[in-house]
């Protein structure tokens, strides 16, 4: 049974739309994704290397009804914080949720972005210096 679970998890995490960030690549990358009300996630890898001197994550949305949600893992898996962004049924609701580090730890970080019943839009901004 715990095999058939974890193989689920993998499926379930291999499916979700992933998106890779590292410093051989610019040191900015935006993306605005439109909620339509339906259930979204979205996985963002950040491969941080040694000698990095600030990582920034930024979400800035404007939703109605549902919440969109933003949690932060560091390389050794440790969620280090998460945020979320609330509106009521038939509510709107606008926020900037913003994330940074100063010598951020090398190695691969994971943002998670979540939307549960949401619509509207929502931009999320990654720097790496």
């Amino acid at each position: 049974m715990k095999t058939l679970v974890f193989s689920c998890c993998i499926i379930f995490l291999a499916s979700l739309p992933t998106t890779v960030f590292s410093q051989d690549q610019p040191t900015r990358m935006d993306r605005t994704i439109q909620l339509d009300g339906k259930d979204h996630s979205e996985n963002i890898v950040i491969n941080v290397e040694q000698g990095a001197s600030k990582l920034k994550i930024e979400l800035n949305g404007t939703i109605e009804g549902g919440e969109v949600m933003l949690v932060v893992y560091n390389p050794n898996g440790e969620k280090v914080n998460n945020m979320c962004l609330k509106a009521g049924k038939g509510k709107k609701a606008k926020g900037i949720m913003v994330e940074s580090h100063t010598s951020p730890d090398p190695g691969i970080w994971n943002v998670k972005i979540n939307s549960d019943t949401a619509s509207g839009k929502i931009t999320y901004t990654i720097r790496q210096n």
